[in-house]
């Protein structure tokens, strides 16, 4: 065991030393609190152990080991007393010193309490919008983010207290070998803590490979054993959760190793890591306290990220800049990260070093050709801006993430030259084609805002085909968020309907009830028109359902759903229920005919023409007549019961009626052929009527000739008995 040892024998320096062996490299981390000093201490092969000492001056000494030979150490510092810090090499002992004296500390103002973050009870800042007239993808949708799968938590590990095969089985390592290794510990494993500590590993090892579902499942087992395991393995499985999407589970689970008396630093980062993912907590803030306590280089970079998705980039570029010489494999997005910031404060040849440091980076150099060019753009002005598109397009059409930034600026530029088409086309382009990266941006709503206008617009000049072809082009489902004001939803709703694109129609509708359900604003008559939708596409169960939930939520014509639900139920082939719902619309002066016509209708198709022709021919002899009989429907009822009733003549004149008025070939057809039978049956003829029937090659011309030759059949029959 490798001893932390403190030495007390100089009042002035106070200093405490470690043996952490030959090959160690010690790294002192920025101050970023006067309370708190860290160092890190590289290439440790044995834990390193505290043993209670206390230095004057000191109110705690600390050491957290975070594998790989990596370890964490820190000096918790009397308040309100100024001290500096130091360390150096001693006859191979690192000797940490502290010292009176004015600390260079990092500004960091206003960081909250880990406690209200956990609480949600700290408000999110206000986003400062880009000081440039062209930016990068904003807040969470950032290029040059790091993520929770590839960031160097600094997350304990576990040295479990076991020994003999179980000891060598668990040895960390990397690869399937170790995975199969420390399976073998499992199944070797007597006790729920050797469980623990097998599981433990099992849930690393998945993590370094990147399996992180696998990782929250190993992770997860070890906080449901009853045994003594570490309290970070809340925080190794809420960073896998963050990953797989469960972003719920992990900020719950950041606050579980709070009940466990967990380090703040390390809880503060795994907060940061869900705030990354998801702005809640919320970002800048969070970044604040996470700076402020934990100087890691990765922890202040994943700060200064957090406050840059809220536009802090002043903020965020002392952070980088104290990071950037200790960041190692994440240096690249920390000079990313630094150049923006950069940009964003106006200093332009600062931006440019930074971005210089990569240039080459197979992941970012991409993203930052395009940040160059929104640079060089915004210096000179809009005057040379159409000098780069011809780049901007090659890389948009060559996709990852510089496809995307590519994208975002082409509509920023296309918005600043007045084309407000090109610059909603670019917006819908980076939907989807990096929908995650596009909903993570302010795209919805700019597109949302341009398209919402231009419909608007299209309806005023009556260009109902260009509007649906607008929203074709443009519309995603991730703009039902952006949506405040249903009104231009309607009008497309209504143009689809008004060219019987019904199934389009209702497409939209159900994209309105949506957006109305998150507005808290539902309105019931759009699900009375839905409905309507719902039956035209012949899907008459869901009108009935949807027409059951518009009467609960208040319509305000009830008469009008129980109209509506008869013609669903009729679609459903339950007679006696439409009838049900007919009287009921019946009872209301507005709908009182259109519900007597369909009860009628139904009486006619079930045979009951003695109920059904006294209500028709009441309604067909109105001085006014109803607009319920414009579409012939009622005539043509009529005149079937007549001719079963044998009313020939009175049959003929309605069946004539119903192929005037109707606008259906078929149903005219129909009503033709009916006139022609009854004038037939009453002895008159009508050859114009059966003319038009024999000009066409279907079932009622057939059916005429049909007559035409029992007729003459008959006449034939007749001459002949005649002339006996």
């Amino acid at each position: 065991m490798v001893l932390l040892a403190l030495s007390l024998a100089h009042a002035e320096p106070r200093h405490a030393v470690v043996s952490p062996g030959g090959r160690a490299r010690v790294r002192q981390l920025p101050r970023t609190s006067p309370d708190r000093v860290q160092w890190t201490v590289l290439g440790v092969s044995q834990p390193l152990d505290l043993e209670g000492r206390s230095t004057e001056g000191v109110l705690a000494w600390d050491t957290l080991g975070l594998g790989g030979g990596t370890w964490v150490v820190t000096a918790y510092l009397e308040p309100e007393r100024d001290q500096t810090a130091s360390w150096r090499w001693d006859d191979g002992d690192v000797v940490f010193v502290i010292d009176d004296g004015v600390p260079q500390i990092l500004p960091v103002v206003g960081a909250p309490e880990l406690a209200d973050l956990l609480a949600g009870e700290v408000e999110p800042d206000s986003w400062i919008p880009p000081a440039t007239p062209l930016g990068m993808l904003p807040g969470r949708a950032s290029t040059v983010a790091v993520d929770a799968a590839t960031f160097p938590a600094g997350f304990a590990t576990w040295e479990a207290n076991v020994s003999g095969e179980l000891r060598d089985l668990l040895i960390p390592g990397d690869g399937m070998a170790a995975i199969d290794r420390h399976r073998a510990g499992l199944e070797l494993a007597e006790v729920p803590y050797e469980e623990a500590a097998a599981l433990f590993r099992l849930g690393e090892a998945y993590a370094r490979l990147g399996f992180h579902r696998e990782a929250a499942h190993y992770f997860e087992r070890v906080t449901e054993l009853d045994a003594s395991w570490p309290s970070s393995t809340w925080l190794h499985l809420a960073r896998s959760e963050v990953v797989i999407g469960r972003t719920d589970e992990a900020r719950e689970h950041c606050g579980r190793a709070v009940e466990s008396r967990h380090r703040e630093p390390e809880v503060l980062e795994c907060l940061a890591l869900v705030a990354l993912d998801t702005a809640d907590p919320p970002a800048a803030p969070t970044g604040r306290a996470l700076a402020r306590a934990n100087a890691r280089p990765e922890s202040l970079l994943l700060a200064a990220q957090l406050l840059q998705m809220d536009g802090r980039h002043l903020e965020a570029e002392p952070l980088l800049s104290a990071a950037l010489p200790a960041l190692g494999e994440l240096a690249p997005y920390g000079w990313a990260s630094l150049g923006d910031a950069r940009f964003q404060t106006h200093d332009g040849e600062g931006a440019r070093r930074a971005w210089s440091e990569v240039a080459g980076h197979p992941e970012l150099g991409g993203v930052i050709r395009a940040r160059k060019h929104a640079l060089v753009m915004a210096e000179d002005g809009p005057r040379t801006w159409p000098d780069h598109l011809p780049e901007l397009y090659t890389m948009a059409d060559g996709g990852g993430m510089a496809g995307a930034e590519a994208l975002y600026l082409l509509a920023q530029v296309a918005e600043g030259l007045g084309d407000l088409d090109g610059a909603a086309k670019h917006l819908a382009a980076l939907l989807k084609s990096h929908p995650e990266r596009g909903a993570r941006s302010d795209a919805p709503k700019l597109l949302w805002t341009a398209l919402e206008g231009r419909l608007q617009q299209l309806q005023r000049d009556g260009r109902t085909v260009d509007l649906l072809a607008l929203w074709g082009d443009l519309w995603a489902p991730d703009l039902e968020r952006e949506v405040q004001d249903v009104t231009a939803v309607r009008v497309v709703a209504r143009a689809y309907e008004d060219l019987e694109l019904y199934d389009e129609a209702l497409d939209v509708h159900r994209v309105l009830f949506g957006i109305q359900t998150r507005l808290g604003e539902q309105e019931p008559n759009d699900l009375v028109e839905m409905a309507r939708l719902y039956l035209a596409v012949g899907r008459a169960e869901e009108s009935q359902r949807t027409l059951e939930f518009a009467r609960k939520q208040g319509v305000d014509d009830p008469a009008r759903t129980w109209l509506f639900e008869g013609d669903a139920l009729v679609a459903q082939e339950k007679p006696d229920e439409a009838l049900l719902a007919y009287r009921k619309a019946a009872l209301s002066p507005d709908t009182r005919v259109a519900a007597t016509v369909r009860m009628a209708l139904v009486d006619t198709e079930a045979g009951r023409c003695d109920r059904s022709v006294p209500a028709l021919l009441d309604l067909t002899r109105q001085k006014v007549e109803p607009v319920e009989l414009a579409d012939g429907e009622a005539h043509l009822a009529l005149a079937r019961c007549l001719l079963s009733q044998g009313r020939n003549e009175d049959a003929a004149v309605a069946a004539r009626e119903a192929a005037g008025r109707s606008d259906d070939d078929v149903t005219r057809r129909y009503a033709t052929w009916l006139a022609v039978e009854a004038s037939g049956r009453a002895g008159e003829d009508e050859p114009m009527l059966a003319a038009s029937l024999a000009s066409d090659d279907d079932l009622w011309a057939a059916l005429g000739r049909e007559r035409e030759a029992d007729g003459a059949f008959d006449a034939e029959l007749a001459r002949r008995r005649d002339d006996r």
